[in-house]
């Protein structure tokens, strides 16, 4: 059976349409790690006396930073004890050379942009992405941890026996 001209042109000018507003979908698709960007940012607090550790130490314990830049010229003990705040915490500390005593607190930290506008597969990624606790397992991923290793181990020697 044959479609009437009039029907077959519609037809396929819909379909040339809805064509045409589908191309370059496939090659926008995105995978999580499209979405990933990396930011940092450094927070400053000066260091007087043990009231200034105090708060720094409350801070850090709420939010702990990358790593810090630690400047102490007076060589007080307040920034020593800092220093060792900071170590016990195990937050990487650059000492530099500066005027004033105060510390740095730099935060690397990855976060998810929003997805561009007719993104195929951009919602799935992005919910991949709410899912994951640890961004820096698209960046830099951590394969042969020991939790994993064990197990990896254990299928292996059940694949072999």
């Amino acid at each position: 059976m044959t479609l009437p001209p009039v029907i077959r042109f519609f037809a396929s000018l819909a379909g040339l349409l809805i064509l045409s507003h589908c191309t370059g979908y496939g090659s926008a698709a995105l995978s999580p790690q499209d979405l990933l960007n990396s930011s940092s940012e450094v927070v400053s607090f000066t260091i007087d006396d043990e009231t200034s550790v105090e708060t720094i130490a409350s801070w850090i314990k709420d939010d702990v930073p990358s790593s810090a830049k630690l400047s102490c010229p007076s060589k007080q003990s307040a920034c020593d004890a800092v220093f060792h705040t900071l170590n016990s915490q195990n937050i990487a500390v650059e000492e530099q050379f500066g005027a004033t005593d105060q510390i740095s607190l730099v935060y690397d930290r990855v976060v998810a942009r929003n997805c561009p506008p007719h993104a195929f597969g951009c919602s799935v990624s992005a919910s991949t992405l709410q899912m994951v606790r640890d961004y820096k397992q698209f960046t830099a991923p951590s394969l042969s941890d020991s939790p994993d290793s064990e197990s990896a181990i254990k299928v292996y020697d059940n694949y072999l026996e």
